[in-house]
């Protein structure tokens, strides 16, 4: 589909993809080029598709052992607090390319699958990552990022991955 400029342009409801336009699934919205679920719906992993929603009932603040236990895209900081905090700037948020993190602290656009901005330089810093995410290095394209635990398989991380140890700090 042509738009007005002569750009390429996806239908309502649906995403660019390699070189054709993608429809988003059940329970999606298009937005800024990526399918997000809808109020009241989530993903179990960054590939699933969106379910309703019955955890992200504990508030900032209070208690938790898992991010999914936390209201919307809250972090469970099992390696502090052990309470749902905020995630750090940008990070989740839909991009298409890396100027669209620039601006924030989740500076990696992931433009392969999830397309989010991603926390990245977790190797560097020692393993460590925001809230119960772990440290994956993916040296195939010279990256590390902080990815769910939920999206580690069997404690590994997604190929071709190496899992980062995280270094208490001094």
């Amino acid at each position: 589909m042509e738009a007005a400029d002569g750009t390429c342009a996806c239908p309502e409801g649906s995403v660019p993809a390699l070189n054709h336009c993608a429809p988003c699934g059940e329970h999606e919205l298009a937005r800024a080029g990526v399918c997000e679920c809808e109020d009241g719906y989530a993903r179990a992993t960054s590939s699933a598709p969106c379910t309703e929603s019955d955890t992200g009932s504990v508030e900032l603040g209070d208690s938790c052992t898992a991010s999914v236990e936390c209201a919307g895209d809250a972090l469970c900081d099992v390696h502090g607090a052990g309470v749902c905090s905020a995630p750090p700037a940008g990070y989740g948020q839909p991009c298409t390319r890396a100027d669209d993190c620039a601006a924030t602290e989740a500076t990696y656009c992931d433009t392969f699958s999830s397309h989010t901005c991603q926390l990245q330089g977790c190797k560097q810093a020692g393993g460590r990552c925001a809230g119960d995410l772990a440290c994956c290095d993916f040296g195939v394209i010279g990256v590390s990022l902080c990815i769910p635990a939920d999206a580690l398989d069997e404690g590994e991380c997604p190929a071709p991955g190496e899992l980062v140890p995280r270094e208490e700090t001094p």
